[in-house]
């Protein structure tokens, strides 16, 4: 209900943690996503200014490339409207993929920030295709090694000629 939701995002003193791993049936995930971010959404509107993270995890296999069902369309329409209306009340969103083109395209219109880890030879085959970028900055996205990132949006507002910077990451444990 919307009043034990409210109880846990107000509690600072714990993480809550929603997982759909053990739903087997798609539409029944699919509405429990929308009904739980919709509540989200109120309480948070209600209440604006309280720290709250959502993780999307692995959002490929939730929004693939190609939305082919309408709770699939409904979902990325939720979420577009939740991401950009939720802003200014203290919510950040995360969405994790292991294959960034694997991505629903209209989902990944939404996002702000990208950061790259390693990437597979499909992933760099795509974005030298969909993305004119210096030899240099194709070859250093070739050679991220595990931990190592790029924020494709500072790599996408350079200079042809500059290179981007590596940072170091700090993952969880299975995070590799």
């Amino acid at each position: 209900t919307e009043k034990k939701l409210k109880t846990i995002i107000n509690d600072r003193k714990t993480t809550t943690l929603f997982s759909m791993w053990k739903i087997d049936d798609d539409r029944t995930k699919y509405f429990i996503y929308i009904q739980l971010l919709l509540m989200i959404n109120n309480v948070v509107r209600e209440k604006k200014n309280i720290p709250l993270l959502i993780i999307l995890e692995e959002i490929k296999i939730l929004l693939p490339k190609t939305a082919s069902t309408t709770v699939e369309e409904t979902l990325i329409r939720i979420l577009r409207n939740l991401m950009s209306g939720m802003r200014s009340t203290g919510t950040t969103f995360i969405a994790t993929t292991q294959s960034y083109f694997e991505t629903n395209k209209e989902f990944r219109s939404t996002i702000n920030d990208v950061i790259l880890m390693t990437l597979n030879a499909e992933d760099l085959r795509q974005f030298s295709q969909s993305y004119p970028m210096s030899t240099e900055n194709m070859k250093l996205l070739s050679t991220l090694n595990s931990g190592q990132t790029v924020l494709f949006s500072e790599l996408m507002q350079i200079n042809k000629d500059d290179i981007v910077k590596k940072y170091r990451a700090f993952y969880v444990p299975y995070a590799h």
